[in-house]
């Protein structure tokens, strides 16, 4: 049983990478994406081996990609689940 999220990586013919991520199967959220490329792409790597931060070594991604990387959840789930404390 995988309780962390699933990833999946599909390299594309101009060597970028596309990083599916599919959350815990007991949340029940869709599968994301996020393009890289083949530098963010090894700096990717580094942070999945634990030499650093993902904000460290991705800065360039928005929060929400950097989200979908380490949970995949989305957005519009990410606040379904969390709500703000002014939408509740």
């Amino acid at each position: 049983m995988i309780l962390g999220p699933k990833r999946e990586i599909a390299t594309q013919a101009d060597g970028s990478v596309v990083i599916y991520v599919t959350p815990p199967a007991f949340m029940r959220l869709p599968r994301v994406s996020v393009a890289l490329t083949a530098e963010q792409y090894s700096r990717y790597v580094e942070w999945r081996l634990g030499h650093g931060f993902i904000q460290e070594l991705l800065p360039e991604l928005t929060a929400t990609e950097r989200e979908k990387l380490m949970s995949g959840i989305g957005d519009d789930d990410f606040n379904r689940i969390f709500p703000d404390d002014n939408d509740v």
